[in-house]
């Protein structure tokens, strides 16, 4: 399953197409992929609707 999701990065690396992908299991980082920024994005907490 690796490899497949590797060559599919790398093949995302190859087109250059402008990419965000958000997945809390998948960071990217593969040998098929020269370049990666990757950045932590926390939820603010959410307040209560107000009535």
């Amino acid at each position: 399953m690796a490899d497949r999701r590797g060559r599919g990065h790398g093949l995302l690396a190859t087109l250059d197409p402008d990419v965000v992908m958000n997945s809390e299991r998948e960071w990217g980082f593969y040998p098929t992929v020269p370049g990666l920024a990757a950045t932590p994005w926390c939820a603010a907490t959410a307040s209560a609707p107000s009535t």
